[in-house]
């Protein structure tokens, strides 16, 4: 982190409570079992994004379910590329 406002209390803050976790740079080993979750400080998740806000804010229910349709795309191509039927 480069700079704070103020008296930079919250930085300080903020660059004490990232010390405390190291990230480890991790290297493809095996792929003979693709697990496609995500962790995040412990838990598991999964998250589409905003893009269905954006797609209401641009056509309401059509965009919407245009933006679910790019969504469909992305993950099926993803699956393809990993090789799942």
């Amino acid at each position: 982190m480069d700079g704070g406002a103020d008296d930079e209390v919250t930085l300080w803050r903020n660059t004490s409570a990232f010390d405390d976790y190291e990230l480890l740079p991790t290297q493809l080993s095996d792929i003979s079992d693709i697990d496609m979750e995500t962790e995040v400080l412990g838990a598991n998740v999964c998250s589409i994004g905003r893009g269905y806000l954006f797609g209401l804010a641009a056509d309401g229910e059509r965009g919407i379910l245009h933006a679910l349709r790019l969504l469909k795309g992305e993950v099926e191509r993803t699956l393809a590329l990993a090789g799942c039927n």
